[in-house]
């Protein structure tokens, strides 16, 4: 997965008709900006979380089949077709 690129925001700065103490686009528009960068932000750390869970996940998957090929729980057959060229792998329950 690929995080998030960085948010880039340009804005012109106008002068409201008229003057109140309500925000104007521009301090609406930064506000906005500011919160997508924050989500931005998080999105990347939670892609980099489940990319590490994957691998982590994968890590565990394979160790636990080691194990079970090693002790021979499980039994391991290959079968190669000459007519697809495809190897076939098969996992079998020992007992």
């Amino acid at each position: 997965m690929s995080g998030c690129e960085q948010l880039l925001v340009y804005c012109h700065k106008i002068l409201p008709l008229v003057y109140d103490d309500s925000l104007s686009y521009y301090e609406n528009l930064c506000k906005i900006a500011d919160i997508l960068q924050k989500v931005i932000n998080e999105l990347s750390k939670i892609i980099d979380k489940v990319d590490n869970l994957d691998k982590h996940i994968n890590e565990i998957v394979t160790r636990i089949v080691n194990e079970a090929l090693q002790d021979g729980s499980i039994f391991l057959d290959t079968n190669y077709s000459e007519e697809t060229k495809t190897l076939e792998f098969i996992f079998k329950k020992v007992g």
